[in-house]
């Protein structure tokens, strides 16, 4: 009898929890599915939270005996008090039901990040759909969805557009790539601040053949935090010593002086960077040492520069220039009071026994810090030729 009453209440709980309702509603066919690649994140109205979701549109057009295929991109809009909410009221109207899967890139408006981010993050990083390897950007100067829906290239999905921008960064090394789970671990460490790549719209050069074609992406460098909300943006080659201390140099353009004065572009090749953090009884420093190798890519003047007193002379201008970009930044960043070098896991690494009392000050350590940037720098070939175009006529 015990048996049969066990067996019973086995069965039942078998038929209770064998049910298909949880399962259906998660599951979702191919044909049925959009797959979102791009999530941007906007401030709506009523303080609502305004969701644009981008996916790849594939159409076909007819052209005499051939048929040609663009990858253009769709773009759909919701509004909700929450993230969540948002996403979901897609559900509502959207002709096929949004898969985050595949989502490669999330935009967050400069309005929203300077209220605060991680609102959005929370959703992003908590929900089972989202990749942690999705990376971020910060729309400056415009919202997300103008962003998405104005730069336009025929035939370009915007998707890969900012993908191809990504990889072609990496020739002027002013800005790098941010995934979620980094952001989000900076995040949680309240003396370190995060810096996210930022990208705006930049009008097209040239004639215009349509309307929709008028704008073009730019990464421009980095959106610095102070806590979770904007503060300030760091361009260009203020960019560039963010990376060169974090050692995310990949290539890049020195611009130097001859000993002449002519101009000389130079090309990064490798580059490495060591930190070396050091506390003397109450007083701390670091050392930044860069080392770098570089070829000369252009001269200016068809003097020559290939003596041993030249090239010396030119070693040393580009010491002094990547210096100049190295410290011009930490001067800025200890001014603000923003450490967004990650100085501190530094000294946590050396110093794990004075870690805590470190920790508890760094607010006002960070500022008193004396950096001190040594630069060791060389060229090593001239390309295809040894002596400047026209030297041969002086």
């Amino acid at each position: 009898m015990r048996k049969f009453i066990c067996l019973t209440f086995i069965f039942l709980m078998l038929a209770t929890i064998t049910g298909c309702s949880q399962i259906a509603r998660s599951k979702i066919e191919i044909d049925e599915a959009m797959f979102v690649r791009v999530l941007s994140i906007d401030k709506g109205k009523n303080n609502n939270v305004k969701v644009t979701i981008t996916s790849k549109n594939m159409t076909t057009e007819l052209g005499g005996s051939n048929q040609t295929s663009r990858r253009e991109s769709y773009n759909v809009s919701s509004e909700g008090k929450t993230m969540m909410e948002a996403v979901r009221s897609f559900w509502s109207f959207a002709d096929r039901r949004p898969y985050y899967g595949h989502t490669e890139f999330i935009l967050i408006s400069e309005e929203a990040a300077k209220e605060g981010i991680l609102k959005y993050l929370d959703y992003v990083s908590r929900d089972q759909q989202f990749r942690h390897n999705s990376r971020i950007y910060i729309v400056k100067g415009s919202t997300a969805s103008e962003l998405v829906e104005d730069t336009h290239t025929s035939g370009l999905f915007f998707g890969d557009m900012l993908n191809n921008l990504e990889n072609n960064i990496v020739g002027l090394s002013i800005s790098s790539k941010v995934s979620v789970s980094e952001a989000m671990f900076i995040f949680d460490n309240p003396n370190v601040s995060t810096f996210i790549p930022c990208i705006e719209m930049t009008k097209k050069t040239g004639e215009i053949s349509q309307a929709k074609d008028k704008y073009d992406i730019a990464i421009k460098g980095y959106a610095i935090f102070k806590k979770d909300k904007l503060v300030r943006y760091l361009l260009d080659k203020e960019a560039r010593g963010i990376n060169w201390v974090k050692n995310r140099i990949a290539s890049g353009v020195l611009l130097v002086k001859g000993n002449k004065g002519e101009d000389i572009s130079l090309e990064i090749i490798t580059s490495q960077t060591k930190i070396k953090p050091l506390i003397t009884k109450d007083n701390l420093s670091c050392t930044i040492k860069v080392y770098v190798n570089s070829n000369i890519d252009e001269i200016t003047a068809p003097d020559n520069v290939f003596d041993k007193t030249s090239i010396d002379y030119l070693n040393i201008q580009q010491e002094k220039a990547i210096k100049e970009e190295i410290e011009n930044v930490l001067n800025k960043a200890q001014q603000a009071n923003l450490d967004f070098f990650g100085i501190i896991q530094e000294f946590h690494m050396k110093y794990p026994v004075s870690w805590k009392e470190i920790e508890k000050g760094w607010g006002e350590f960070f500022p008193q810090i004396n950096f001190n940037v040594v630069v060791d720098a060389k060229i090593n070939r001239t390309y295809l030729i040894k002596e400047p175009t026209g030297s041969i006529n002086k």
